[in-house]
């Protein structure tokens, strides 16, 4: 696939489809893993879920909101200057 005649939205949009698909790719390979981990786990381990087990950096994300920073007057003003607005 030629990515350069792609326009913008719709590079985002294929990239964004790949990433799904590869994220679901880890996502069974974790599945594979934590069925074959678990008969060897102690009894508290598991009790787990998967998601303690094999974290994943976008499992946090799903939980997580994201909080926003009221900047001071002060904290403004120095951002206007550093970008000369």
């Amino acid at each position: 696939m030629d990515y350069y005649s792609l326009t913008p939205i719709e590079f985002k949009s294929f990239l964004s489809g790949y990433n799904k698909r590869i994220q679901n790719d880890y996502e069974v390979a974790r599945l594979i893993g934590y069925l074959s981990l678990k008969p060897h786990l102690n009894k508290s381990s598991q009790k787990k879920n998967i998601n303690e087990v094999i974290p994943f950096g976008w499992d946090d994300n799903k939980v997580k909101s994201k909080e926003i920073k009221k900047l001071s007057l002060e904290e403004f003003e120095d951002l206007k200057l550093k970008w000369n607005f």
